[in-house]
C-alpha cells in the first residue's frame, strides 16, 4: 500500500515540477498607472484635478451639502458677533469666556460680501489630568531665545517617540520673531543638551544670555523621534 502511494508521489513529481517552472517564467504584466508615479507630471496633475471635480460635483449634487457648507466656519470668513454682542479683538476672549458649555450661540459672520448667521454648539474642554505622570512642569520662558520650555516625565518623552531619553525640556511655546524660532525651533522638539550640559530642568537654559556669532548656543533637540544639532548665532537664520 505504501509503495504504491510512493509511485503515485514520484510519477507526478515531474508534472509539478514542469508547473512550477512555468509560474516562475510567467512575467507580470506591467501596471497601467504606472505614470501616475510622477506626480508632478502634467499628465498626472491633470488626472488628480479631473478626479477632483469629479468628487466636488458629487459633493454638491447631495441635498446636505449646501446647509452643512453654510454652517460651516471657513477661512477668510470674519467674525461680526457672537449672539447681540458685537466682537472685537480686545473683547472675543471676554465673550467667550461667558459662553457656558452645552449653550447654543448664533455667530455672525461676512462672508462673500454677505453677512451669514451660523449656529453653534458650546463644548467643553478636557479635564486637566491630575495624573503625575501627564502632567509635567509649568511653562518657564527663555527670555533670550523667545520660548518657553517645561520639564518632561517618561510617559510624555515616550508619547513624542524621545523613550530612550533620560531627561529633557519640551518647548511648548514659541515667539515667531524669536530667536529660537528664526533658528528653525518648533513647539514640541525635546531640548536634551545646551552644549555639552545636559538639561534636566528649566533652570538649565532659563538664564542663558542672547547668544552671539562670537558666542553661539549649540541645543541638542530630539524631534521626531530623531536627535539634531540647532546652533543660534543671534543673526537673521536663511
Amino acid at each position: 500500500m505504501r509503495l504504491t502511494k510512493l509511485l503515485r508521489l514520484l510519477a507526478l513529481a515531474p508534472v509539478a515540477g514542469h508547473a512550477w517552472a512555468g509560474n516562475m517564467n510567467t512575467r507580470t504584466p506591467p501596471d497601467p498607472n504606472q505614470w501616475l508615479e510622477e506626480v508632478d507630471s502634467p499628465r498626472a496633475m491633470a488626472w488628480v484635478k479631473q478626479q477632483n471635480a469629479t468628487a466636488r460635483a458629487t459633493l454638491e449634487a447631495d441635498p446636505h451639502y449646501k446647509p452643512f457648507y453654510a454652517e460651516a466656519l471657513a477661512i477668510g470668513d470674519v467674525l461680526l458677533s457672537i449672539g447681540a454682542a458685537p466682537v472685537s479683538f480686545k473683547n472675543l476672549s471676554k465673550i467667550t469666556a461667558r459662553l457656558a458649555p452645552n449653550s447654543l450661540v448664533t455667530l455672525t459672520l461676512w462672508r462673500d460680501g454677505a453677512q451669514i448667521p451660523v449656529a453653534l454648539k458650546i463644548g467643553r474642554l478636557p479635564d486637566i489630568p491630575t495624573d503625575p505622570a501627564l502632567l509635567g512642569g509649568q511653562d518657564t520662558w527663555v527670555e533670550a531665545l523667545g520660548l518657553g520650555v517645561a520639564d518632561t516625565t517618561a510617559q510624555i518623552r515616550s508619547s513624542i517617540k524621545a523613550a530612550d531619553e533620560p531627561n529633557g525640556l519640551i518647548i511648548t511655546q514659541l515667539r515667531p520673531v524669536g530667536l529660537g524660532a528664526r533658528a528653525g525651533l518648533k513647539v514640541g522638539d525635546l531640548l536634551t543638551h545646551r552644549g555639552t550640559k545636559q538639561l534636566t530642568e528649566p533652570s538649565g537654559i532659563a538664564s542663558v544670555e542672547r547668544p552671539t556669532p562670537e558666542a553661539p548656543l549649540l541645543l541638542r533637540v530630539v524631534r521626531e523621534g530623531a536627535p539634531l544639532y540647532i546652533a543660534i548665532t543671534g543673526e537673521d537664520e536663511p
